[in-house]
């Protein structure tokens, strides 16, 4: 699945504190926990998705001395939700095409309420799903 939303980076750009080190920035890079480049085709500009940082820390992320599972766990704190419900949540939006609303349904049967209710609001809040089951 791709959700590309400019307006959901800038909410990142501006934020005036690097969650990571907690360091005041004029403004932070967007960081991808799933990046674009990690196949599967797809590009999740969404919240559970990306996390603020200044430019050291984004290129310490980028160059992997910011473990994926710290990134993971400050999204899960912020996003008030599991670690593993995020990841979760994150993975089935990746392996999820483009379809109808009742593809996408039958694909969320599978998922544990806490995920499905966190994948339902994210397409429901980009448009991808056009009601709300």
């Amino acid at each position: 699945m791709i959700i590309e939303c400019s307006a959901t980076l800038d909410k990142f750009r501006v934020k005036p504190r690097c969650e990571f080190c907690g360091k005041s920035v004029p403004g932070c890079e967007p960081h991808h926990y799933h990046a674009k480049g990690m196949g599967g085709g797809s590009r999740l500009d969404i919240d559970i998705n990306l996390i603020g940082l200044c430019r050291f820390c984004h290129q310490s992320a980028e160059d992997a001395n910011i473990s994926r599972k710290t990134i993971l766990g400050i999204i899960a704190d912020r996003e008030k939700h599991d670690a593993e419900v995020i990841q979760e949540a994150i993975y089935f939006l990746v392996r999820t095409p483009d379809d109808s609303d009742a593809q996408i349904m039958e694909a969320m049967s599978s998922l544990s309420k806490p995920v499905w209710k966190l994948a339902e609001r994210t397409l429901l809040m980009h448009g991808k799903l056009a009601i709300e089951f």
